[in-house]
């Protein structure tokens, strides 16, 4: 059987990060479930942010940091929207206490429909 092409890595956000349009469709899925996540800090100062309902948290942050040299403060856990309070809210679990992350995460949702993001320790 013939295997789909893997998808490429674009210049303008980096193999660590998804495009807003990735962003948006996962995102979409965490309305049910919540599926997992990675967030850090690039070494400029913003977030970073990888989803998947396929594949552990604690692997999407390996991926994270070794993509990228300058990723610092990189946690995991999961992310779910809060579809009944406020459906563009985005409520991150993480294993650590976020500090500082919340404002730059914030800027990363732009362009996903959601615009708010909540941080907590699970």
């Amino acid at each position: 059987m013939a295997r789909a092409p893997e998808p490429e890595d674009d210049d303008d956000g980096g193999p660590d990060s998804q495009s807003p349009a990735e962003l948006k469709a996962m995102l979409k899925r965490a309305r049910d479930n919540p599926i997992n996540c990675a967030v850090g800090m690039s070494a400029d100062a913003e977030a970073l942010l990888l989803l998947a309902h396929n594949r552990p948290a604690k692997t999407l942050a390996a991926r994270m940091k070794k993509e990228n040299d300058g990723a610092k403060y990189v946690l995991w856990g999961t992310a779910k929207v809060d579809a009944e309070n406020n459906p563009r809210t985005v409520v991150f679990t993480l294993n650590k206490s976020p500090t500082g992350i919340a404002r730059a995460l914030k800027k990363t949702l732009v362009g996903t429909g959601y615009n708010k993001a909540e941080l907590g320790e699970d």
